[in-house]
Protein backbone atom coordinates (compact mmCIF):
# COMPACT_ATOMS: atom_id res chain seq x y z
CA UNK A 1 0.00 0.00 0.00
CA UNK A 2 1.14 3.57 -1.27
CA UNK A 3 1.24 5.90 1.97
CA UNK A 4 1.88 10.02 1.52
CA UNK A 5 4.26 11.44 4.20
CA UNK A 6 4.42 15.07 3.73
CA UNK A 7 4.28 18.26 6.22
CA UNK A 8 0.66 20.53 7.11
CA UNK A 9 0.84 22.29 3.52
CA UNK A 10 -3.05 22.62 2.75
CA UNK A 11 -2.82 21.29 -0.92
CA UNK A 12 -1.87 17.81 0.12
CA UNK A 13 -4.96 17.55 2.29
CA UNK A 14 -6.85 18.60 -0.46
CA UNK A 15 -5.25 16.38 -2.72
CA UNK A 16 -4.65 12.97 -0.71
CA UNK A 17 -7.07 10.51 0.16
CA UNK A 18 -6.72 11.16 4.31
CA UNK A 19 -6.60 7.06 4.78
CA UNK A 20 -3.13 7.48 2.76
CA UNK A 21 -2.11 10.85 3.87
CA UNK A 22 0.57 11.23 7.19
CA UNK A 23 1.71 14.40 8.33
CA UNK A 24 4.29 14.85 10.25
CA UNK A 25 8.15 15.60 9.84
CA UNK A 26 9.45 12.32 11.43
CA UNK A 27 9.39 10.12 7.99
CA UNK A 28 10.10 13.24 5.36
CA UNK A 29 13.24 13.95 7.19
CA UNK A 30 14.49 10.81 7.07
CA UNK A 31 13.80 10.66 3.34
CA UNK A 32 15.35 13.64 2.57
CA UNK A 33 18.42 12.47 4.72
CA UNK A 34 18.38 9.43 2.86
CA UNK A 35 18.52 11.72 -1.04
CA UNK A 36 21.22 14.11 0.48
CA UNK A 37 23.39 10.68 1.03
CA UNK A 38 22.67 9.59 -2.48
CA UNK A 39 23.57 13.00 -3.96
CA UNK A 40 26.60 13.33 -2.13
CA UNK A 41 27.77 9.71 -2.85
CA UNK A 42 26.98 9.80 -7.03
CA UNK A 43 28.47 13.22 -6.71
CA UNK A 44 32.10 11.91 -5.50
CA UNK A 45 31.68 9.52 -7.92
CA UNK A 46 31.49 11.76 -11.08
CA UNK A 47 34.36 13.63 -9.66
CA UNK A 48 36.40 10.30 -9.86
CA UNK A 49 35.57 9.52 -13.12
CA UNK A 50 36.17 12.91 -14.69
CA UNK A 51 39.69 13.02 -13.74
CA UNK A 52 41.93 14.51 -16.63
CA UNK A 53 44.88 12.58 -16.65
CA UNK A 54 47.31 15.29 -18.42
Amino acid sequence: MKRYCTDGWGAYERHLPAELHQVGKRKTQRIEQKHLRLRTRIKRLARKTNVSYG
